[in-house]
């Protein structure tokens, strides 16, 4: 059976999984920090913080940030965090 993913917003509810995500790929977290920072990434409208499900566990994360692009009049998108576990 292929595996059912889900893309969705993250919430100050994926704060523990996020932060265990992020342990295990060496920076340093905890759900305290999480939650702040997820707190202060969603308050800006330049950045965006989504999570990857299957069956309601959250299995990645892709932290997008938007601004105005010196070669051009376009908008661009940089990937500040991206993984899975």
């Amino acid at each position: 059976m292929p595996l059912q993913l889900e893309i969705r917003l993250a919430t100050a509810d994926d704060s523990s999984r996020l932060a265990e995500l992020l342990s295990q790929w060496g920076y340093r977290s905890d759900f305290s920090r999480m939650q702040a920072r997820l707190s202060a990434v969603a308050a800006r409208e330049d950045y965006a913080t989504f999570v990857a499900t299957t069956g309601g566990s959250v299995i990645g994360i892709i932290g997008i940030r938007t601004g105005p692009d010196y070669e051009g009049d376009d908008i661009y998108a940089q990937v500040m965090v991206l993984g899975g576990g």
